[in-house]
C-alpha cells in the first residue's frame, strides 16, 4: 500500500484556474479591445451568417447635429441603439443602422439674407458662399471627431463607414421633392406669421430649438385716460376728466406701437369712484378684480357706480400715455387671451400685434389695426416707435417706465413670475416677430385611434409612463401650422420662382427636376451663383402671363422641414423600423409625422419605439475620491454591523464630495470613460434608460461600478471553473443532471426568457435589473456557494461535477449573449477564455449564437426541495455570522453546527443530508429533535483536512491517506462520483 503523505493536495483538486482578473482595469485594457470591436470584417461576417433571417430591423435615426462636442444625450442614445443592434445580430437577425448628421451649423455664423440683401448684391453672395466653404471645412473636422467619439463607445458598427449627411444631394432632392408634393396638396403657404426670433442667430426658431426659463418681472398697472365715449356711458356722471382704464403689461416697450387695449368677452367691468387727495377719480376694470385692486392700494372707501358688459365699452377711445396725439382703441377678445395670469391682471391688457402670440391672435381676429412686427431682426424698434425708434427693446422699456413714473401714469407695479424662451444655441432671450414666411398647414389631426396606435408601440420611461406622452401628442395635435422657412443667407433654398410681371408663384415637377439636377451636378451653391434663366435653362415660363423673366425665392427651408422630409416613408417593407429616441427627438418626430401627408402611414413604419429622457447638462465630479475613501477606511472596525454603518457614512460623505465640482457633460463622458472604462458608461446608460430624469454624476457611476464588479466576478467564477470542460464530450443533458443543477438551469432559463423579451420590447432597464439580479441574488449568493465542494473536491470527470459544469456552461453562454451588447469590452476579454469549436469562432464573438429555450423548464420537484434547503441555509448562516462576529470561529469551515429541529424538519434534512451539509461549507452537522428550533455554533475540535479544508477528528483514519478526512479518502478511491 502506497501511503499519500503530502500535505498539499492542490494538484489533485480542481481548484479554479486564472482567467480574467478580478479588477478589470478597464481604462488601460479597452484600447486593445477597441480595435477588435471596430473591425468591419467581423461585423460583415456576422451579417453574412444572418443573411437568411426573416427578422430585419432598421434603426430609425433622427439627425445628429454636427458640433464641437458629442452631446451627452446623443451618447446615451447611441449606446442604447448599439445595445439593440448587438443583441439582434447575436440573436441571428439583420440590423441596418446608419447615422444621419445634420450640418445645419453651416449657416449658423453666416449673416442673414435680410442683412445682406443677397437678391441684389453679388459681392455678398460670393462672401456668403466663401464663408460656407470655410464652415464646411470646419464641420468636416467636427464630424470626424464626433465619429471617433461614437466609435470609442464600443459600437459594433464602425460609423466612419456608415453615416450620411442631410446635405447629401440625394437627401436634398428628397427634401425639395417633398416640398413640391405638399405644395401640390395646397398645404404650403407664404404669409405674414408670428415667429420666435433669435437676434444673435438671426433666425426664427422652433420649439425644439428653444429652452425655457422662469424669471421674475415687473407687472405694471398703467392708466389709460378715456377721451371719448361714443356710447355716452359716462354722461350721467358728467363725463369726468379723471376717468381711466387700468391696463396691465409686463412689456411696457410695446406701448410705442400699441393702438389697442383688450377686454375679455363675457366679462363684466365696473366703473369705480375713489377719493384721492380730496379729488374724485374714476377707474374702469374687471368687476372680479375690484376688491383685490382696492385692497392692494389701501382704498377703504370706494363706490362701484355701475357695471357694464365688455362689449358696451368697445366704442370708447383712450389716449396713449406716451403720446396724447395717438388714440388707443378698445377691442374685445376671448377671456383666456386676457386672463393669462389670473392673479395679476386688471382684466384689461395692453396688446401689440408683434409682442406675443396671443397679441397676434387678438389683432388677427378681433382688432382693427394692421398686423406688423414691433421689432426688427436685431431686437430694435421700428420707425412707428417715433422717438424710441431704432432702440433695443429692453432699453426702450426702461425709458418708458421712467417716463410713466415721472408723469404718474403707473398706478402701481408688482413682481410676477413668467416664462421666457431662450435660444438653445446661444442662450439669447428670444423676441417675437411677424415676418413673411412659408408655413405648412396640417392635413388631419391625430385621432383617438391613432393615440392608441402610438401608445401600443412605445416603451415609455417608468415614472411618467404614458401621461406626458399623451400630453405632448395633444399639444402637437393642437398646432395647425408650422413655419418651414428661415432667412439665413445660405442654405437649402425654397424651390420656388416668381414671375416678375404678375408675381405668379411658379413651382412644378419641371422646376424640381431642374433644381435636383443642379444640386447633383454643382451643389446648392449653384442656386446662389446662377440666374433663374441658367437654372431653368429656358424650359419654364409663367403659366399665367407667359413671361420669361423670373426671380428666385430668397428664403431657405428650415430644420423642421428637413427633419420631416428625412422621415418620409422608405418603400422597403422587408425591414421593421425601430425608434430609440430621446423625448426631444421623438416629439419632433411625432410633430413631423403629424404634418406629413398621412400620419397613419408614417407612424405604421415604426414597429416599436422607446423613449428615454434627455441627460441633464452638468455632471458632479468627485475630486480625490480614492484618497477620501482610504482615509476614512483606515480605522475600520472588524465588526460587520459597525462596518455597515461606517460604509453608509462614507457613502454619504462621498456623495458630498461628488457635489463639490461641476463639469460639462461632454467632458464628463470622456472623464468617466478614461477613469472607469467605457463599459461602466454603457452599464450606466442601460441602468438609467427608463428613468424620468437622467443625470451623469460620479456618485451614480460609483454605484454602477459596484454592479459591474459583481458581474465581472460572476464571469470570473464561471470561467475559472470551466477550463477543463469540453462541451463536445463532457456535456450532460439537462434531463440527466443532478437536481441542484436542473433547479438552477430552470431558474436561469426563466430569467433568460424574461431578458430576451425585455430586449425585444426595448425595456432596457428591465434587462439590466434582471441580469444583475440573476448574477447577484441567484448565482453568486446561492448557486456558486453550494457547488464549491463538488467543483473543487470531487474527481475531475465525476458525474456530479460534469453535471454542475454543464449547467454553468449553459448559464455562461446565455450571459455572453445578454451581456455582450452591454459590455463589449469586457466580453471580448471573457471570450478569450471560453471553449471554441474553431478559430473563426474564437476570433469573432459576434457569430456566437445561443438557441433560446422559449418555454420555462418544469422544476417543480427540484424547487420544492431546494427552496426549502435555501431557507434552512439562510436561517443557519445568521447564527454562523453571529459566531464569527463574536470571535467563536474565524470562518464557516471551523463550525460545528448542532440543529435543534422538529421531527419533520429533522427527517427532511436526514433525507437530503449531503446536500444540506455540503451547501453550508461547514465541518460537521449534528441533528437533534426538539420542540423549540434553534442553531448552536461551536468551534470544531478536529484537525483541518489537507484536501477539503474541513475539520475532522478522524484525519488519517484511512492509513493510505495520512492528512485527509475519511470523506476525501473515499473521493480519492472513486466514491461520491455519482
Amino acid at each position: 500500500m502506497k501511503i499519500k503523505g503530502d500535505k498539499d493536495y492542490s494538484d489533485i483538486m480542481n481548484l479554479p484556474k486564472n482567467t480574467i482578473p478580478t479588477d478589470g482595469n478597464l481604462p488601460k485594457r479597452q484600447e486593445y479591445f477597441l480595435e477588435k470591436i471596430q473591425d468591419e470584417a467581423r461585423y460583415r461576417q456576422a451579417l453574412e451568417k444572418n443573411k437568411l433571417s426573416s427578422n430585419r430591423y432598421r434603426i430609425d435615426n433622427s439627425p445628429i447635429k454636427v458640433d464641437n462636442v458629442l452631446d451627452t444625450t446623443v451618447v446615451l442614445n447611441k449606446i442604447l441603439k448599439d445595445i439593440f443592434v448587438r443583441f439582434q445580430i447575436m440573436s441571428g437577425n439583420i440590423v441596418d443602422d446608419k447615422i444621419i448628421f445634420s450640418d445645419s451649423g453651416l449657416e449658423d455664423n453666416i449673416k442673414s439674407a435680410e442683412e445682406k440683401d443677397i437678391g441684389n448684391n453679388k459681392a455678398d453672395i460670393q462672401s456668403g458662399l466663401k464663408e460656407r466653404q470655410e464652415a464646411k471645412k470646419r464641420l468636416a473636422d467636427k464630424l470626424r471627431r464626433q465619429l471617433v467619439e461614437i466609435n470609442n463607445l464600443g459600437t459594433v458598427i464602425n460609423y466612419t463607414r456608415h453615416y450620411k449627411l442631410m446635405s447629401d444631394s440625394e437627401n436634398e432632392n428628397k427634401i425639395i421633392t417633398n416640398f413640391l408634393h405638399l405644395y401640390k396638396q395646397g398645404r404650403l403657404h407664404r404669409k405674414l406669421i408670428p415667429v420666435h426670433w433669435c437676434i444673435k442667430c438671426k433666425s426664427p426658431l422652433e420649439q425644439n430649438e428653444m429652452t425655457h426659463e422662469d424669471i421674475k418681472v415687473k407687472n405694471y398697472y398703467i392708466l389709460y385716460k378715456i377721451i371719448r365715449d361714443r356710447n355716452d356711458l359716462f354722461e350721467k356722471y358728467g363725463n369726468p376728466q379723471n376717468l381711466y382704464f387700468i391696463a396691465t403689461t409686463i412689456a411696457p416697450w410695446t406701448m410705442t406701437v400699441s393702438e389697442n387695449i383688450a377686454l375679455a368677452e363675457d366679462t363684466k367691468y365696473s366703473l369705480v369712484q375713489v377719493f384721492e387727495n380730496g379729488a374724485k377719480k374714476f377707474f374702469v376694470l374687471a368687476s372680479d378684480k375690484v376688491e383685490e385692486f382696492m385692497q392692494y392700494n389701501f382704498y377703504i372707501k370706494y363706490v362701484v357706480l355701475e357695471e357694464f358688459e365688455a362689449i358696451k365699452l368697445k366704442r370708447i377711445l383712450c389716449s396713449n400715455p406716451l403720446n396724447y396725439t395717438k388714440t388707443v382703441k378698445v377691442t374685445i377678445a376671448p377671456r383666456e387671451y386676457i386672463y393669462v395670469d389670473e392673479k395679476n391682471t386688471s382684466g384689461i391688457r395692453i396688446v401689440s400685434s408683434g409682442a406675443t402670440y396671443l397679441d397676434y391672435l387678438i389683432f388677427k381676429d378681433f382688432a382693427m389695426g394692421n398686423i406688423r412686427s414691433a421689432l426688427d431682426e436685431n431686437g430694435k424698434t421700428n420707425p412707428i416707435a417715433l422717438v424710441y425708434n431704432n432702440t433695443y427693446y429692453k432699453e426702450v422699456g426702461e425709458k418708458i417706465v421712467k417716463f410713466l413714473q415721472d408723469n404718474n401714469f403707473i398706478y402701481y407695479s408688482n413682481n410676477v413670475k413668467t416664462t421666457i424662451q431662450k435660444c438653445k444655441t446661444c442662450q439669447e432671450e428670444l423676441i417675437y416677430r411677424i415676418i413673411p414666411e412659408w408655413y405648412l398647414m396640417k392635413e388631419n389631426k391625430i385621432s383617438e385611434e391613432n393615440f392608441d396606435n402610438i401608445l401600443s408601440r412605445i416603451t415609455a420611461n417608468e415614472k411618467y409612463k404614458k401621461e406626458e406622452l399623451v400630453a405632448q401628442i395633444k399639444k402637437i395635435n393642437q398646432q395647425e401650422k408650422v413655419v418651414v422657412s428661415n432667412n439665413k443667407c445660405i442654405g437649402l433654398p425654397i424651390p420656388v420662382f416668381y414671375c416678375a410681371q404678375c408675381n405668379e408663384l411658379i413651382v412644378s415637377d419641371m422646376t424640381n427636376e431642374l433644381i435636383g439636377n443642379l444640386f447633383k451636378e454643382k451643389g446648392i451653391e449653384a442656386w446662389y451663383k446662377e440666374s433663374p434663366e441658367q437654372i431653368l435653362k429656358g424650359q419654364v415660363i409663367c403659366p399665367k402671363c407667359r413671361c420669361t423673366f423670373l426671380f428666385k425665392d430668397s428664403g431657405n427651408l428650415n430644420e423642421f422641414f428637413k427633419y420631416m422630409s428625412m422621415d418620409m416613408i422608405d418603400e422597403d417593407e422587408n425591414y421593421k423600423d425601430i425608434a430609440i429616441e430621446s423625448k426631444t427627438s421623438f416629439y419632433r418626430k411625432l410633430k413631423g409625422f403629424s404634418f406629413a401627408s398621412s400620419f397613419d402611414e408614417q407612424m405604421n413604419t415604426i414597429y416599436k419605439a422607446m423613449i428615454h429622457s434627455d441627460v441633464e447638462e452638468n455632471m458632479q465630479l468627485a475630486e480625490n475620491k480614492e484618497k477620501f475613501l482610504e482615509s476614512n477606511t483606515e480605522n475600520k472596525t472588524k465588526n460587520k454591523d459597525k462596518n455597515k454603518n461606517k460604509k453608509k457614512e462614507i457613502d454619504k460623505k462621498v456623495a458630498n464630495v461628488v457635489e463639490e465640482k461641476e463639469m460639462k457633460s461632454e467632458e464628463a463622458v470622456k472623464t468617466i470613460a478614461s477613469k472607469y472604462g467605457t463599459d461602466i458608461l454603457r452599464l450606466w446608460a442601460i441602468s438609467k434608460s427608463n428613468e424620468n430624469t437622467i443625470k451623469l454624476n460620479e456618485h451614480y457611476i460609483i454605484n454602477t461600478n459596484k454592479a459591474y464588479k459583481t458581474i465581472r466576478k460572476t464571469f470570473k467564477f464561471l470561467l475559472s471553473n470551466l477550463t477543463d470542460f469540453n462541451p463536445l464530450k463532457d456535456y450532460v443533458n439537462v434531463l440527466d443532471r443532478k437536481d441542484i443543477d436542473s433547479y438552477f438551469y430552470g431558474i436561469a432559463m426563466k430569467f433568460n426568457i424574461q431578458i430576451y423579451n425585455a430586449y425585444n420590447n426595448l425595456e432596457f432597464k428591465k434587462v439590466y435589473e434582471l441580469l444583475t439580479k440573476l448574477c447577484k441574488s441567484e448565482l453568486s449568493a446561492k448557486y456558486f456557494d453550494v457547488i464549491k465542494y463538488r467543483l473543487y473536491v470531487l474527481k475531475k470527470d465525476s458525474k456530479k461535477r460534469r453535471s454542475t459544469q454543464s449547467t454553468m456552461y449553459d448559464i455562461l453562454m446565455y450571459l455572453v449573449m445578454f451581456f455582450e451588447p452591454i459590455l463589449p469590452f469586457t466580453l471580448e476579454e471573457v471570450w478569450q477564455y471560453i471553449w471554441h469549436k474553431d478559430a473563426s469562432d474564437e476570433k469573432n464573438i459576434l457569430i456566437c449564437r445561443q438557441k433560446l429555450i422559449k418555454e420555462e423548464i418544469d422544476i417543480t420537484k427540484e424547487a420544492e426541495k431546494w427552496d426549502r434547503i435555501f431557507k434552512l441555509i439562510t436561517w443557519i448562516k445568521k447564527s454562523i455570522n453571529k459566531a464569527k462576529n463574536d470571535k467563536i470561529i474565524k470562518n464557516s469551515l471551523e463550525a460545528f453546527i448542532t440543529l435543534n429541529v422538529k421531527q419533520e424538519t429533522k427527517e427532511f434534512i436526514e433525507a437530503n443530508f449531503d446536500d444540506v451539509y455540503l451547501s453550508l461549507n461547514i465541518s460537521e452537522l449534528n441533528l437533534v429533535e426538539a420542540e423549540e428550533e434553534s442553531v448552536e455554533v461551536a468551534k470544531h475540535e478536529g484537525v483541518q483536512c489537507a484536501m477539503c479544508h474541513q475539520y475532522s477528528i478522524y484525519i488519517g483514519r484511512d492509513l493510505k491517506y495520512r492528512y485527509i478526512c475519511p470523506r476525501c479518502a473515499e473521493v480519492m478511491e472513486g466514491q461520491h462520483d455519482n
